[in-house]
């Protein structure tokens, strides 16, 4: 039985395992991130992840052809297996995060596999610290490094020394060499390993030169042109879902996108979304396929995500707020008051806002994570921030709203409604509130007070209210969309069947499930698209890089 047929048919969270033995000492905690630079002389800035899972856990975790070419370490059985999984992801599109696998077990720390151009599997796994090492440790090893397609016999010695530098004495670091004979030639390569910090400068085996980067020269995510022009069928193409490795090939996969969170998309087209496993797995199209490009993982589980432009936000178990550019490399994470379990929000083009449980809403500068302004939503936060011109309104667990002003003011809270919301829009003054039931509230934007309410009879199982074009706003309930006009709440046009719509500058997008329809602010059609029914059973739609994304449980398709 291949191994990872055995792996898929269990599947359990991330964990951060009990190491044992001088060698763990020096492996990272879950979630754990540095900043390198990887390579000759200048180098490239590099983003580094380090994830921890135990046993069947790695299903998933890395490309699936990595995963079915590995050994599991013989001394602990299969699902006892401490997995280390490290995640390089350089600053430039053009090269491809790299990630490196290694064990943890009672022997020591061995290295598996290394993904990307050169990517190597080595069986067994190469030892790279015994459990016991000390200065003055050495050990040897030997077994088969599988590249993709051939094997060779490999032949690996390794010694331990106390660093020459320091600083690094001082932490318990350890200066490794390795040796290693393969195809008739011997390489030399030599790392510092600092406890908890895994390698920090030098060549790990068989891999390119790293050093710690300085994080005040940093640099920012680039932006992104779109890609080139996609291949369709006629306007509507579905798209394949791959993963796979340089080295060690591509497989057709399935989707296995999150239920209750649908996968974003950022401006460059990077489709991203949590797994199974609670983690992250970004797509990007290669050679008209969706292909698994890269594994995140920012610590615990990921509860939300939001993309804004080319950057995706992620909120976690831990109570962090983590950025990551769409090519993998994490920017910056921020602890967060409580659990924020509803996605963030962008204000503007500069600003992130998060409503956590308990009721804290914290502002933080997109760009560098730095923390703007904090206010507090008395009773908890019921669902994402809502952005209204120049506020940012919150809808609390208690059912009332808190109108909050840019520099983190609140400007006013109200009560007066007498049931929960399922979407604020706002027209100039005037505040749309629409409830779950379908009543129809109008509160004043300067004070919050209700000086007015509106009509019922829009049905029930109302869940979102999106602003549009020309004062209209979409309302998605259980039986359709409607078109509706902010100042008065008037019905412009109803789309029975219909799951979702997004707006553009002059007009609504609806999915129905038979076709796309493009309809103006007055509610009339202007174009049909007839679509397939699995396409049409969409659960988002979202426009990014010249393209329109179509999620559905199994996959993905896009139109033109």
């Amino acid at each position: 039985m291949t191994w990872f047929l055995l792996l898929a048919t269990v599947v359990t969270a991330p964990s951060t395992p009990r190491f044992t033995g001088a060698g763990a000492r020096f492996v990272p905690t879950s979630g754990q991130a540095a900043r390198w630079v990887v390579g000759a002389d200048p180098g490239v800035a590099t983003s580094v992840e380090n994830a921890l899972f135990r046993g069947f856990g790695i299903a998933g975790e890395l490309p699936s052809p990595v995963v079915n070419a590995i050994r599991p370490p013989a001394e602990v059985p299969d699902s006892e297996v401490q997995w280390w999984r490290e995640t390089a992801s350089p600053n430039t599109p053009e090269l491809a995060p790299m990630m490196t696998l290694r064990s943890v077990t009672p022997a020591g720390v061995r290295l598996h596999a290394r993904t990307g151009a050169n990517g190597l599997v080595f069986r067994p796994g190469l030892l790279e610290l015994p459990a016991d090492v000390t200065p003055g440790s050495s050990w040897e090893g030997a077994g088969v490094a599988y590249d993709g397609i051939t094997e060779t016999d490999y032949r690996n010695t390794g010694t331990a020394a106390l660093p020459a530098d320091a600083d690094h004495r001082d932490r318990g670091c350890l200066t490794v060499t390795s040796v290693t004979e393969r195809r008739g030639m011997s390489r030399t390569d030599e790392a510092t390993w600092c406890p908890e910090a895994g390698i920090v400068t030098g060549t790990p085996t068989l891999a390119d030169p790293v050093v710690e980067a300085d994080a005040d020269r940093w640099p920012w995510a680039a932006r992104v042109e779109p890609p080139e022009q996609w291949p369709v069928l006629g306007h509507v193409a579905t798209a394949r879902l791959v993963e796979g490795d340089p080295a060690f090939g591509l497989v057709a996969t399935a989707a296995s996108f999150h239920v209750q969170h649908p996968p974003v998309v950022t401006s460059g087209g990077t489709l991203v979304s949590i797994d199974a496993t609670g983690t992250l797995k970004a797509w990007l199209r290669r050679d008209g396929d969706l292909a698994a490009v890269w594994w995140g993982h920012p610590g615990g589980t990921v509860l939300s995500l939001t993309a804004l432009d080319n950057i995706v936000i992620a909120t976690t178990s831990d109570k962090r707020l983590v950025a990551y550019d769409q090519n993998g490399r994490r920017l910056w994470s921020r602890q967060t008051p409580d659990l924020v379990l509803a996605p963030a929000v962008g204000v503007g083009r500069d600003r992130v806002v998060v409503g956590t449980l308990t009721g804290a809403v914290v502002a933080f500068d997109l760009e560098s994570g730095r923390r703007l302004w904090s206010a507090e939503a008395p009773g908890g936060t019921a669902d994402s921030p809502t952005v209204l011109g120049d506020l940012v309104v919150i809808r609390t667990k208690d059912r009332a709203l808190v109108g909050i002003a840019p520099d983190g003011t609140v400007r006013w809270t109200s009560d007066q409604l007498d049931t929960g919301v399922a979407g604020l829009a706002r027209a100039g003054d005037s505040i749309l509130a629409v409830s779950p039931e379908g009543a129809t509230y109008f509160l004043d934007a300067e004070t919050g007070q209700l000086p007015r309410t509106g009509v019922t009879g829009f049905g029930k199982s109302h869940t979102a209210l999106l602003a549009g074009p020309a004062g209209t706003a979409a309302l998605t309930s259980a039986d359709g969309v409607r078109i509706l006009e902010i100042a008065t709440a008037r019905e412009r046009r109803f789309v029975p069947g219909a799951t979702v719509a997004y707006a553009t500058e002059t007009d609504w997008r609806v999915l129905t499930p038979s076709a796309l329809l493009t309809v103006d602010p007055s509610g009339r059609d202007v174009a049909q698209l007839p679509l397939d029914p699995g396409v049409a059973g969409a659960r988002s739609l979202t426009p990014a890089a010249g393209r329109l994304w179509i999620v559905t449980n199994e996959g993905v398709a896009w139109i033109n």
